[in-house]
């Protein structure tokens, strides 16, 4: 069994049907991500057409997350009443719809509710991610699906950053491209409501042979093991609290560069729309590739004994590489230079993707859910918080006072990444 299931792993990734699904779940993260970052990308623009302080534009900017932070539950019980798959494809559809509505706005106040609307739609997409990788991985590949999932934030802010600067020197309008952009969502929303399954068995090109696959343990000596293990195994709660904490630093840090680093690019380092664009595909790509690298660099280690120290370590080096190079930006005149080091800063900071193996490590099956919501509603703080609070700092302070702002967040998810206690 175990030499059947190493050469099913090995041959995985040669596009099996388990890995279509997840592909595609990946590409409609990475399209929804491109709407998210459309807006700090068109911000100089908008704040020209609508007059808007800094403060003003934090507040806009973050709205998203407040729908997004207070639909996560109700998103969360509908997969679980009607299942993924419905969700995914009704819910795209209709942020596709919001996306293309902002480019309709005629004030502050209707940007607010075009981004209210598609932080509601986007909130019911990672429970659902996480429901069809639990149930189309086996557990051996679960870190690589979810890390590739979740670094469609990363790469959908690389690509976004390109096309919609793009479209807009092309059209010579921010409206125009938000309207692309929200058309082409709900093309790609409808294309993976056809395609996805909710269950494997549900694939007519399924084999009996990767069902069996799908179905494998990490090993089948441990299973006796592991299952009593987790059944005797309480909720470890100090760890939870330094979880939540360690998640919003994380999340600050990301989002601050998603909302923000576009406008500190432009206005700051007087970059031009084009270069903004080009400049921040850089910094995502690498986070993109840093996230990818995290997963399979934690699926080598995984149902070892070592593998809570490996995660340690991981934690470790990405946040003090994101500290340093946080901490270090302001004093570097070269743009290029600038723009390298919050490169490789980015590439490392975005191992916090590993986050999503924390609740399984903390606590038994029966309290996932619960630890999964605490998880990621505190990254929904990080990003409902961090755009109002850059705002502020930008308009009495200046970007400077920003980026020690992101290098304090970045220092409390190193620390508290390292109070948390990993088990197998």
């Amino acid at each position: 069994m175990s030499l059947t299931y190493e050469s099913s792993t090995r041959s995985a990734l040669k596009y099996s049907i388990r890995w279509r699904m997840i592909s595609l779940i990946f590409i409609l993260y990475t399209i929804n991500c491109i709407d998210r970052i459309s807006l700090s990308l068109a911000m100089p623009d908008v704040t020209k057409e609508f007059n808007l302080s800094p403060e003003v534009q934090g507040i806009i900017l973050s709205s998203f997350f407040w729908a997004y932070c207070a639909f996560q539950l109700p998103g969360g019980y509908l997969v679980d009443k009607i299942g993924a798959k419905k969700v995914l494809g009704v819910t795209s559809i209709f942020w596709g719809v919001f996306a293309a509505i902002g480019g309709l706005a005629m004030g502050g106040f209707t940007l607010i509710l075009s981004r209210l609307g598609l932080g509601a739609f986007e909130a019911p997409f990672m429970p659902a991610a996480n429901k069809i990788v639990s149930q189309w991985l086996p557990d051996k590949e679960k870190s690589r699906g979810i890390t590739l999932i979740d670094s469609g934030a990363a790469l959908g802010s690389a690509v976004g950053a390109i096309i919609v600067s793009s479209l807009i020197v092309w059209f010579g309008s921010w409206r125009a491209a938000f309207l692309v952009t929200g058309i082409v969502s709900m093309i790609v929303a409808y294309i993976v409501f056809r395609k996805v399954k909710e269950f494997p068995y549900q694939h007519p090109n399924i084999t009996e042979h990767e069902l069996h696959v799908i179905s494998a343990p990490l090993s089948p000596v441990s299973v006796s093991v592991n299952q009593q293990a987790d059944t005797d195994r309480k909720l470890d709660t100090v760890s939870l609290v330094f979880m939540f904490f360690g998640r919003i630093g994380f999340a600050m840090v990301f989002f601050g560069l998603v909302t923000w680093g576009p406008s500190y690019l432009v206005h700051e380092r007087g970059l031009s729309l084009q270069y903004s664009g080009l400049a921040t595909f850089c910094i995502f790509l690498a986070g993109t590739l840093g996230e990818i690298s995290g997963g399979f660099i934690s699926d080598k280690f995984r149902g070892k004994l070592i593998f809570p120290r490996v995660l340690r370590i991981l934690f470790l080096v990405s946040g003090v590489v994101s500290l340093a190079s946080l901490a270090s930006i302001g004093y570097i005149h070269s743009v290029t230079l600038a723009v390298a080091i919050i490169c490789l800063g980015f590439y490392f900071e975005m191992f916090g993707g590993l986050y999503w193996l924390i609740p399984g490590m903390i606590t038994s099956h029966k309290n996932l859910g619960f630890v999964g919501g605490v998880l990621n509603f505190a990254g929904q703080i990080g990003g409902a918080t961090v755009g109002i609070a850059s705002g502020i700092i930008v308009q009495h302070y200046g970007y400077q006072a920003m980026l020690v702002y992101y290098a304090v967040c970045a220092a409390v998810y190193l620390v508290c990444s390292q109070f948390i206690r990993f088990r197998n």
